[in-house]
């Protein structure tokens, strides 16, 4: 296939690179108003997974006809925007064309690369996909949870220029794929690009929007990709006849004993640290010094950006029984009987803030806070210099990665056989895929450690469920249907 046009000295997209298909209703509806969408130079696309989300972001990009870079939060999902292209904007029988590029360091009019791909570029980083593959399957945690207090290292240190080969592409239209995946250093990263290409349109897709992230994520997230234009739902789905009927449930797994044990007593670590926190009249006395808490009026530019600080240090001292001065109760705009009541969010955010980003301001306190950083730490209670006393990252993947789940899936798997014997259709869906726990022999013992592909595959196995034929499909792993 020939290489983009120029006209007027400007690359365009190929007129052969035309949709091969038809739209779907939906996807029609989106491509009717693009031009409405695009005014503000930011298109937000909310498609539920099933609705061609990928073909619908080449269509707007070929419609935008400006050199793009598109970014992918994994390899897979790189490699698929390029094989929609070819298969489903390209004559039948074409490869990939010299136009499109998947490596960043020699970009092309169409660059597909992944965000991990962009940050060690800029960075400097040597660009390790190897690791994204391991991650992908699930192998890879451990080099993004030390914390910057620990590592000494700014994990989130903002580029010092944009790579030169990234100032040549001359990207004008910037795709980002579920972008609020995205680990912080990797962000920093992109919003630094975005700063530095000239008036970029950015085209922002995502099947699951972050509704559930904090308001300064939120308006970060916002501030990128713009306010959602348009969203195709999931009963949208099912009216075209994409997606069929169904009826979602909620199936409980408990955490194995050992798992509730970590868990307990983690929680039993800070209520402890809680009650110590409470009664430490050295920490109290250094709230009750704190500039915005004397004299609020002559701080009030600095409390206007950080308004959570000021208020977490009125909901600790009013409920250690401290009194909270008129002034800064007036400040906040806060009545006194509406003070909230102090729990792990608000200690959470005080902690954070008194250990790192106002440690500069506390002058003559850093043998307390030293004390309560070293509590925090050996608890396991900080990542990336924030406090985390209900939610710590390593809980979060404990439960994610349950194994109790698989006996979940068994029983699930063993109800729906039972109800529809050989009518039954069932996918299950999982984040990786664990294939070093594939057994050497189909009797070999296995004990999983971790839930994926692999150990699913095998607890159906070894269940001996009547009538139940099983086979694997991933990006590399593929087993043909067979009876046990």
């Amino acid at each position: 296939m020939s290489p983009p046009s120029t006209e007027a000295g400007q690359t365009v997209f190929p007129e052969s690179m035309v949709f091969q298909k038809r739209w779907r209703t939906y996807q029609a509806r989106l491509l009717g108003h693009l031009g409405a969408y695009l005014d503000d130079r930011r298109a937000h696309f909310i498609a539920a997974p099933g609705s061609g989300k990928t073909v619908l972001g080449l269509e707007v990009v070929r419609r935008i006809n400006q050199p793009t870079l598109v970014l992918a939060p994994t390899i897979t999902i790189r490699n698929q925007w390029a094989d929609r292209l070819v298969d489903h904007f390209l004559p039948i029988g074409a490869s990939r064309p010299s136009w499109v590029s998947l490596d960043l360091k020699k970009p092309a009019f169409l660059t597909i690369a992944t965000y991990q791909a962009l940050h060690a570029l800029c960075s400097g980083e040597l660009d390790k996909e190897s690791e994204q593959i391991n991650e992908e399957e699930g192998r890879n945690h451990s080099h993004n949870e030390v914390s910057d207090d620990e590592s000494g290292v700014n994990l989130a240190e903002t580029p010092a220029q944009l790579p030169e080969v990234i100032k040549k592409a001359n990207f004008r239209t910037l795709v980002v794929d579920e972008a609020h995946h995205l680990r912080a250093e990797w962000w920093k990263t992109l919003t630094f690009v975005v700063e530095h290409l000239t008036t970029p349109t950015i085209v922002a897709l995502t099947a699951t929007p972050p509704y559930d992230v904090s308001p300064f994520e939120w308006q970060r997230y916002e501030e990128l990709c713009g306010v959602v234009d348009a969203e195709v739902s999931v009963p949208e789905l099912v009216l075209q006849g994409d997606l069929c009927p169904h009826q979602d449930y909620v199936y409980f797994s408990a955490p194995s004993e050992k798992e509730q044990k970590a868990l307990s007593a983690f929680r039993a670590e800070v209520e402890l640290f809680v009650q110590r926190l409470r009664a430490n009249r050295t920490f109290i006395a250094l709230l009750e010094s704190h500039p915005w808490m004397i004299s609020p009026d002559k701080h009030v530019e600095e409390i206007l950006e950080s308004p959570q600080y000021l208020s977490s240090m009125v909901v600790y001292l009013h409920a250690v029984g401290e009194r909270v001065p008129g002034d800064v109760l007036s400040t906040l705009g806060l009545p006194h009987q509406r003070i909230p009541v102090l729990d792990l969010n608000w200690l959470e955010t005080l902690l954070s803030y008194c250990l790192y980003a106002e440690a500069e301001n506390s002058t003559g306190s850093e043998v307390v806070l030293k004390s309560i950083r070293y509590e925090l730490l050996k608890m396991g209670a900080i990542e990336h210099r924030k406090v985390k006393l209900r939610n710590p990252s390593d809980h979060t993947k404990l439960l994610t990665s349950s194994v109790t789940k698989l006996k979940s899936i068994e029983d699930i798997v063993r109800l729906e056989s039972g109800m529809q014997g050989d009518d039954l259709r069932c996918v299950v869906l999982t984040d990786f895929i664990r294939k070093a726990e594939m057994p050497k022999n189909v009797n070999e013992t296995c004990m999983f450690e971790d839930i994926g592909i692999v150990p699913i595959f095998e607890s159906l196995r070894r269940s001996n469920l009547a009538n139940v034929r099983l086979g694997v499909l991933s990006g590399s792993l593929e087993s043909p249907p067979a009876n046990h």
